[in-house]
């Protein structure tokens, strides 16, 4: 049971007797449950009352001791017969009162040596280092420095540098004694070590560092604490602009000055450690006292970059330097940022990161030496009256440079994305002497470093590994170059390869768009300017995007066409001169009305400033292209001038996709711009806006340049609002040079002696396409595909399933195929696995490999029926593992009858080829279904497509969810045996082609991997928690009542009033 509050005296009554500890079993059996089993610092409590301390002092101190001790004792016998397992620590039973007396004690017997002269350690003393490396951990830092013999630099190369990574790797990968983990992170520091020049002799000292040099950042209070056998690093943070380093200083600068930061730390605390012996380590106190609310700061945040600071100066680089980081005077909006870092942290993160809040003294009291700290904080130094920090001045920016260079860079530079775990790399080939420049921005974080590869190597780096193969000559950061562009340069010692790598890896769902400018320069001449030639060689290399991407017309066209009908373009041809109404975009004005009154582009297209913000706003509201959304506008009973008058109409809510298309034209699109738009992979309705903003913008006689590389795309577009009318992108292009009225409004008229020109193009191109064999235009072109593709093993076909009384059976007495394996589907929702299974185990070609697993089920099984091979699938643990990893995770489980009764159901099937048949393998008959005979120089695609196109009459003409899945080899295996002859063969090109294609296939297979690692992935704990950390914020019901307030005001906005 808890203990009384103690009265003036010694305790001597019945709950606790001086002579007798108190047994577990007086303890409540809750409390000894939430007992945390690591062992407690007895030395961390409130203080006693001053009547207890005062008598007590004396004669009870050791009394008490040895009660506290022989509690412990009996708390680990009980709890832990034989004694507490090795590797965990036992806890003792929460007794406050007797914990309170000896902190109270041992603080005062601390006290009066001191006032003695007597010098007190730190009552958390720092263990003896070097003892545990000559018991346990020596043996360890000997083998990792034998790994690393010919790397280790001689000032690096020390027992307590080397026992930082072993500890590391054992606190990150929760185990004992893992060299191989400490060996692969040291080397990963050592290539940043030397790609900083962190190795020399002279490093920048901290009167040296720009940081605190230019005070960028304030500059705290050193000091070595000999008894702790650390430094004390206070810093004071109330003086810190985020504002003023996000938009004056360059991100790559800041990482830069903080590597000479935490190496000068390094040093000091290498040469302590030589000195003393004993590991020494940094203690640090930031204090974050008046620290107000930045905006910014939560955006550094949230962005991840915060996470990634801590990570890589505490973990990655200089893992056990600086710790633990006690934020002091934290304020309470901290808490949620603070919260959401260390969820994406390791485990320890909490102890090397501590907000105290305003309640630190007792802590810091415990933890550091009251000599040291001064009197106004609780300690005994009078001399110093509190921890000198010098502040950071730096102002905010006076001039809009960076953002002029920002806007240059937006319209000038060569543009191109990232995709989300992907990467981008920029070859240049420079020889000994020349310089490398760039000069880029980003719209987000992301990673960027410069790697070599000398001359003579013939191995293209297609993997994200191949790149821990190659020097890193420029180190590999993340930073978002946003509000400062980044730029930098390299002077090339050796010929070779450089790859400019930017690595978007840390991003899971959105892209990174980059602005770049690349030059080289040999003795002050440029040699080249342009990016276009060599990143498109490394798009056709790498292809990691898997299309290839046109460009519809050139700088030099665009030119000479505008020139030909009088208008000037802006500089470098960049510039588009707009045609027609330059106040309304050539659009009708009821709805051009609507749009400026929409509360949509009101309230959330007016703010944004860049395009890539109105492509996001596209690419997530955007689902037709109508310039009215559904149901809202009233066509019939028009009466009056506007009574039948085509493009002129009552109005309605006007469309989202109108609204940015508007945003786009008072944006001003540049040429760049506005190719990436046509060209953009992510959504067909960001394309289709593409070609409207050039309909309704640019001049007639540069449509046919504009449209005329788009005619044979085939990616599909529905434009109609509610769906209806599906057609490709390069029908959409077509009728927007042939048709005047699109959707109840009207495109601008296109002068007559330009639309004769194109409507005589148009039929030169009918023409030619009439030309062709008739087959081959009329081959669907997932045929055209499948053609490619050869040998095909298979297909599998998905279809709307229809009940037993309403499909159509083929053949009602079904007969058994000995050559043909086949099991029946017994369980529910897993035709998928069954029909796939099906396939495979058909398949006799030497390019498929079964694998153990499915040769030894096949083995088993081969002598069953089709209903005892399907329970044997559904009791197959290995299979059965695999299928339910690809469930979907939810939160709760609802089986509702109605409504499945209700949703359609959808099946999968199977089409093999056997011996001389054509087969239908569907799980839900009892056995296969032959289609035909194929001759031995037949197709029998030809009979499965048949049989296919059959199934689909059965359904009606609006019915089009159906999707077919050919089963083919491997075609990297493919490419390699063809590079593998036409490199014996000497033919380069052919070489070139295929270890093109080979690299897409692996960017293919590794996007594949991570799309299933999503699949799988259980985000359902991660949104809970989430929502329980915005719930606690009482930020929900924030979002909820704007919401209200949101839907309320569309809807007074669509209402019509009346008029009285």
């Amino acid at each position: 049971l808890p203990m009384p509050p103690p009265p003036a005296r010694p305790y001597q009554g019945q709950g606790f007797d001086s002579s007798k500890p108190v047994p577990l079993g007086l303890l409540h059996p809750a409390t000894r449950t939430r007992l945390r089993p690591v062992s407690p610092n007895l030395d961390g409590c409130s203080e006693l009352p001053m009547s207890l301390a005062d008598n007590s002092t004396n004669c009870h101190l050791s009394n008490i001791r040895k009660h506290r001790r022989q509690l412990r004792s009996d708390w680990q016998g009980a709890e832990s017969p034989g004694g507490a397992p090795e590797g965990q620590n036992s806890s003792p039973p929460a007794v406050p009162q007797a914990e309170q007396a000896c902190s109270a004690l041992d603080r005062r017997a601390r006290l009066r040596k001191l006032a003695a002269g007597t010098p007190v350690p730190m009552v958390r003393r720092q263990q003896n280092h070097k003892a545990e490396l000559e018991s346990g951990k020596l043996e360890l830092v000997a083998e990792l420095r034998a790994r690393l013999a010919s790397s280790l630099p001689a000032r690096y190369d020390t027992e307590f540098n080397l026992a930082r990574w072993l500890t590391s790797a054992d606190k990150v990968s929760r185990s004992k004694g893992n060299v191989d983990l400490a060996e692969k992170n040291l080397r990963h520091h050592l290539k940043f070590r030397q790609a900083l020049n962190l190795n020399d002799e002279q490093v920048p000292t901290w009167d040296e560092n720009p940081i605190y040099k230019h005070q960028l950042l304030p500059k705290g209070h050193f000091e070595w604490i000999a008894s702790g056998h650390c430094f004390l690093w206070w810093v004071d943070y109330s003086t810190l602009d985020m504002s003023a380093l996000l938009y004056t200083q360059k991100s790559t600068d800041v990482l830069i000055y903080h590597f000479w930061k935490y190496e000068q730390m390094l040093r000091m605390v290498n040469e302590r450690e030589a000195a003393t012996g004993q590991q020494c380590t940094v203690y640090a106190v930031i204090d974050l006292r008046q620290w107000p609310f930045n905006p910014l700061t939560l955006l550094f945040v949230n962005d991840g970059q915060m996470s990634y600071y801590a990570n890589l100066f505490h973990y990655e680089h200089y893992p056990d330097l600086v710790q633990p980081i006690n934020l002091i005077n934290a304020p309470t909006w901290i808490s949620l940022p603070y919260r959401l870092v260390k969820s994406t942290m390791p485990k320890d993160f909490g102890d090397r990161f501590r907000v105290l809040n305003h309640n630190y003294m007792a802590t810091l009291l415990e933890e550091l030496p009251l000599e040291v700290v001064p009197e106004s904080m609780g300690g005994l130094n009078k001399e110093r009256q509190c921890f000198e920090t010098v502040p950071s001045k730096y102002p905010l920016p006076g001039s809009c440079e960076h953002r002029i260079e920002v806007k240059r860079l937006a319209d000038e530079a060569h543009h191109f994305h990232v995709n989300a775990r992907r990467r981008h790399l920029i070859p240049v080939e420079c020889q000994p002497g020349w310089t490398l420049q760039w000069r880029f921005t980003t719209d987000s974080a992301l990673m960027f470093g410069i790697f070599f590869k000398p001359a003579g190597e013939q191995k293209v780096p297609t993997k994200p590994t191949d790149l821990d193969k190659l020097e890193m000559v420029y180190p590999l950061l993340r930073f978002a170059a946003k509000f400062v562009p980044e730029s930098g340069q390299l002077k090339c010692l050796n010929a070779g390869t450089y790859y400019l790598a930017f690595c978007n890896k840390s991003s899971w769902w959105s892209r990174r768009h980059i602005h770049l400018e690349l030059h080289v320069e040999s003795q002050g001449t440029v040699l080249k300017q342009s990016l276009d030639r060599s990143l498109t060689s490394e798009i056709y290399i790498m292809a990691f995007d898997g299309s290839n991407i046109s460009a519809p017309v050139t700088a030099a066209e665009n030119a000479a066409l505008y020139a030909a009908v009088g208008i000037k373009c802006g500089s470098k041809q960049n510039t588009l001169s707009f045609w027609g109404n330059k106040e309304t975009m050539n659009l009708n004005h009821l709805v051009l009305e609507n749009i400026v009154s929409s509360p949509y582009y009101k309230n959330t297209l007016l703010p944004l400033k860049t395009h890539f913000e109105v492509i996001d706003e596209i690419y997530y509201n955007v689902e037709h292209l109508e310039p009215w959304e559904k149901g809202t506008r009233k066509t019939t009973g028009q009466t009056g001038m506007c009574g039948g008058v085509r493009g002129v109409g009552a109005g309605g809510v006007v469309s989202s996709a109108f609204c940015l298309l508007y945003k786009l034209f008072t944006l001003k699109l540049t040429r760049k711009q506005l190719t990436a738009i046509l060209n953009h992979p992510d959504s067909c309705y960001i394309r289709g806006l593409g070609f409207m903003y050039i309909r309704f913008c640019l001049h007639p006689a540069t449509f046919w340049s504009w449209y005329e590389p788009y005619f044979d795309d085939a990616e599909e577009i529905d434009p109609k609002a509610g769906g209806g009318d599906l057609m490709t992108i390069g029908e959409m292009v077509k009728s927007l040079l042939t048709k005047l009225d699109w959707y109840s409004t009207l495109f601008p008229r296109i002068p007559v002696p330009i639309q004769k020109e194109i409507d005589l193009k148009l039929r030169a191109l009918s023409s030619q396409k009439a030309n062709r064999p008739v087959a081959e235009s009329e081959q669907p072109q997932w045929i055209e595909r499948g053609l490619r593709h050869r040998p095909i093993h298979g297909f599998i076909f998905l279809f709307r399933w229809l009940k037993k009384e309403m499909r159509k059976e083929v053949d009602d007495s079904p007969q058994t195929y000995p050559d043909v394996y086949f099991s029946q589907q017994v369980i529910q929702n897993a035709c998928a696995s069954q029909a796939l299974i099906n396939l495979l185990l058909n398949c006799d070609h030497p390019d498929v490999d079964l694998g153990s697993t499915l040769k030894e089920f096949k083995d088993f099984t081969c002598d069953l029926d089709s209903a005892s091979r399907g329970l044997c699938l559904t009791n197959s643990e290995k299979i059965r593992t695999v299928h339910n990893s690809f469930s979907r995770q939810q939160l709760f489980e609802i089986e509702d009858q109605q409504k499945l009764d209700e949703e359609d159901a959808f099946h999968f099937v199977t089409y093999v080829h056997v011996n001389d048949g054509v087969y239908e393998l569907d799980g839900l008959r009892t056995a296969p279904l032959r289609l035909g005979t194929v001759a031995s120089d037949g197709d029998w695609t030809e009979v499965a497509i048949k049989a296919i196109k059959e199934k689909i009459k059965n359904y009606g003409e609006s019915e089009v969810r159906f999707n077919l899945m050919a089963v083919i080899s491997d075609q990297k295996l493919k490419y390699e045996r063809e590079m593998e002859k036409f490199a014996e063969a000497g033919n380069e090109a052919e070489v070139d082609r295929l270890t093109a294609l080979i690299a897409a296939e692996d960017a293919k297979r590794e996007r594949y991997a991570m799309e299933v690692a999503r699949h799988r992935h259980n985000y359902v704990p991660f949104i809970v928690e989430l929502l329980r950390i915005l719930a606690e914020e009482e930020v929900l019901s924030r979002m909820l009542a704007d919401a209200i307030h949101a839907q309320e005001d569309e809807i007074v906005a669509v209402t019509p009033t009346k008029s009285l």
